[in-house]
């Protein structure tokens, strides 16, 4: 029964992350010239605006784009990986105090380590988004 209850929790901590990871907001900025068309950009405040179309087109942002993506990717993968080995070593402690800090620990690590990646995360695409 022990068992059973210790698996179940280690699933419900599993489930957080991933959660996190599909519920991710996309962030954009805000046109605040939405008047500043293709029909409509003769005056002068459409003029001194820059173009916001040419920042998906740079190969150096595109790049980075990429490489953040794929370390997030990395990053959440190992700590769902680390939160399932914590969550084994609990179920395998057998009341041992010491492996279950170990247990602990590891998965407060991992839990903390995908909490600050995907913040990293969202504020890089907030800046990459604003460039």
């Amino acid at each position: 029964m022990r068992i059973l209850s210790s698996l179940s929790a280690a699933l419900a901590l599993l489930a957080l992350p991933v959660t996190l990871l599909v519920a991710t907001p996309n962030v954009a900025a805000v046109d605040v010239f939405p008047v500043c068309t293709v029909t409509a950009n003769t005056t002068d405040v459409c003029e001194s605006v820059p173009d916001h179309g040419t920042a998906g087109e740079n190969p150096i942002i595109k790049a980075l784009k990429l490489t953040i993506e794929v370390l997030s990717l990395i990053i959440g993968i190992t700590a769902v990986i680390m939160i399932i080995v914590g969550g084994l070593w609990f179920i395998t402690a057998n009341g041992d105090p010491q492996a279950i800090g170990r247990a602990r620990s590891t998965v407060i690590y991992a839990l903390i380590g995908l909490a600050v990646a995907a913040f990293a995360q969202i504020i890089v695409s907030f800046v990459i988004g604003k460039l």
